[in-house]
């Protein structure tokens, strides 16, 4: 685990997107929860940083493909978080449903990735977001809308550092 900013960790090694830990006063959360199976590599950079599971408050998703939802029902299963998803992902992040692709070579790509990553377990959602919505809880981050990955694809900003969570392939770790 790598610190970004003073108070936001990378999580690093895992098999697909970028989770995020931010640390609170009372507390954290995870920005995106990686594939289905992370689970123990990401609690294990957790505790290895002093994070403990039981103080992890929510994850909050910025879209609902598997490899930013797969572990999101798990870690809120162990550690009693909330999930937070925008209202568009919802039907997607709750129930295995195929999310609308514009291309055939976009469902199979995503199709395969699934049959080898593993299908993520469906998870409940306890808080929906909408745009322009502030997790004033959460360090004040700004839930911004941005559709087009998913129907329910979101950035979170927190303006205070100008730090921007985009939820798309993090470019820092190929090098551009």
């Amino acid at each position: 685990m790598r610190r970004v900013v003073q108070d936001v960790f990378l999580l690093e090694s895992l098999a697909g997107g970028c989770v995020y830990a931010v640390a609170l006063d009372d507390g954290f959360i995870l920005i995106d929860s990686g594939v289905p199976g992370d689970v123990n590599r990401i609690a294990g950079q957790l505790e290895w940083a002093g994070f403990r599971m039981a103080d992890l408050r929510a994850i909050v998703l910025t879209h609902a493909h598997f490899d930013h939802s797969g572990s999101a029902a798990e870690l809120a299963a162990l550690s009693g978080a909330e999930v937070l998803a925008h209202r568009d992902d919802v039907p997607y992040v709750e129930a295995p449903a195929t999310l609308p692709y514009p291309t055939e070579l976009q469902r199979f790509g995503l199709g395969l990735a699934n049959a080898v990553l593993g299908n993520r377990a469906a998870c409940k959602v306890t808080r929906v977001l909408d745009d322009g919505d502030v997790l004033a809880e959460f360090g004040g981050l700004r839930v911004i809308h941005t559709p087009g990955h998913t129907p329910g694809s979101i950035c979170l900003y927190r303006p205070a550092e100008h730090l921007l969570f985009s939820g798309q392939p993090d470019m820092h770790r190929r090098g551009a």
